[in-house]
């Protein structure tokens, strides 16, 4: 807990300045100790020594603060915490660790800490220091998670195509646990790896935001486990339900998948500590603006290749397609940019769980960022068009030209990139969403 400078309202460095916690656990009690500098009951922890990864950081502070000796802990938080240091130029962001003892040891205060106790869960302080109550509430989480893994059966689960292990898991008590972990052995490139632990870092800060302020169309749980394992409630079609519209209720369907991202709308927009992550700006960079001369012939070649296997109607469009192709790409000259709502950026059904009783559920949340007030439903549409569902009814409020654009340009280009594997599935699917936007685009 040793204080960076003799300012105390002062952080070091500008930006991030980086902490570590313990969340020290026996049994139903937890370890706190008294600050010296607040007065407050806190989490033993405080500043990573320049070089120190936050593990070791935390287990040297255990040590320091309460002579507790603690060793391989699982990170359950990582993100910016609330501090009376933190300004918009300078601001903490903490590791915390849980460490589980299998024996009773007494702690004893050291370091900054005046006093340091064992304190059961149901009987907290009424006020912790900062973020702690956050870290101890996901401490909680993961011990429950953990326990429920303990006696599982593993179910049959469809991949995903971005490079992650996908597991779903029904316990003897009945519930289900949806796992989306990252794996490094599925990249060749320490960047694109990266990334991937990136996504689920935002993908996790996204969903604590939603549900703080009280939305509800997501899974009912979710903890980032070591930063690589994102686990959640899970929504099997064998508990009811639904991974694409039912073709028995689709009206319905329709209609609560657009009060949720009504919802969505209507909240504060989203802060993210991954500001880069901008799915409009993503779309537009990695679309019509990476055109060059020759992609139309390349992209002309490509779409040859997977032709034959789009369904008839979508086929029959492709020669209008190729031949308008360079007349989209001049359109986009003067894009606007409308970004003033919450967005998921990647609403299709198999991004969303409905159920009659409960409506609709949305995952995979990693590309949210502010956008247009029509993003999302005008991919929605465009998905549920390309499935073969008629959505006319629905253009006039809920499709919007531009960024059905911007996505047609977006998806072609897509075609030019290499996937994680041999199968080519995903670059048919975004060439046939791309031509579905562009049939659309040909009718409003």
């Amino acid at each position: 807990m040793e204080r960076m400078s003799d300012t105390p309202e002062r952080l070091y460095y500008p930006g991030a300045n980086y902490t570590a916690d313990a969340v020290v656990v026996h049994g139903e009690k937890v370890c706190l100790i008294l600050r010296s500098d607040t007065g407050e009951w806190a989490l033993p922890g405080g500043f990573c020594d320049v070089g120190e990864d936050s593990h070791t950081a935390a287990v040297r502070e255990a040590s320091e603060e309460t002579d507790l000796q603690v060793s391989n802990g699982t990170k359950i938080f990582s993100g910016k915490v609330i501090d009376h240091r933190n300004t918009e130029h300078r601001w903490i962001e903490s590791d915390a660790y849980y460490f589980e003892l299998d024996q009773t040891a007494e702690p004893t205060a050291g370091d900054d800490a005046t006093a340091a106790r064992w304190f059961a869960f149901d009987q907290l302080p009424d006020t912790l220091h900062g973020s702690h109550q956050t870290m101890i509430t996901q401490a909680q989480r993961y011990r429950e998670l953990r326990d429920l893994l303990k006696n599982t059966e593993v179910l049959p689960v469809q991949p995903g195509h971005m490079g992650y292990d996908y597991t779903l898991n029904k316990t003897d008590r009945g519930r289900y646990l949806f796992s989306k972990s990252h794996n490094p052995r599925h990249f060749t490139e320490s960047e694109r790896s990266d990334h991937s632990k990136t996504y689920l870092l935002k993908e996790a800060e996204t969903l604590d935001q939603l549900r703080q302020h009280g939305f509800i169309h997501i899974p009912g749980h979710h903890l980032l486990i070591n930063g690589t394992n994102l686990v959640s409630e899970g929504l099997p079609t064998e508990a009811g339900w639904h991974w694409a519209a039912p073709s028995n209720n689709t009206p319905r369907y329709i209609e609560d998948v657009i009060d949720a991202t009504t919802s969505l709308q209507s909240l504060p927009l989203l802060q993210s500590q991954s500001p880069d992550l901008d799915a409009i700006d993503s779309y537009e960079a990695d679309g019509w603006r990476s055109f060059e001369d020759h992609t139309y012939q390349a992209i002309a070649d490509q779409v040859t290749t997977l032709q034959p296997r789009l369904h008839d109607d979508t086929r029959s469009l492709v020669p209008d397609f190729i031949a308008d192709l360079q007349a989209l790409h001049r359109l986009q000259l003067h894009p606007s940019r409308n970004t003033t709502v919450n967005s998921h950026h990647d609403l299709r059904q198999n991004n969303i769980a409905w159920h009659p009783d409960h409506g609709a559920r949305i995952i995979d949340w990693s590309w949210s960022s502010p956008g247009t007030p029509k993003s999302d439903t005008t991919m929605f549409l465009i998905d549920l068009e390309k499935s073969g569902i008629d959505t006319t009814q629905y253009l006039t409020n809920y499709f919007d030209p531009e960024h059905a654009h911007r996505l047609i340009g977006f998806w072609t280009a897509q075609l030019l990139q290499p996937t994680r594997s041999i199968n080519s599935t995903v670059r048919l699917h975004q060439l046939a969403s791309a031509i579905t936007a562009y049939r659309l685009l040909l009718n409003v």
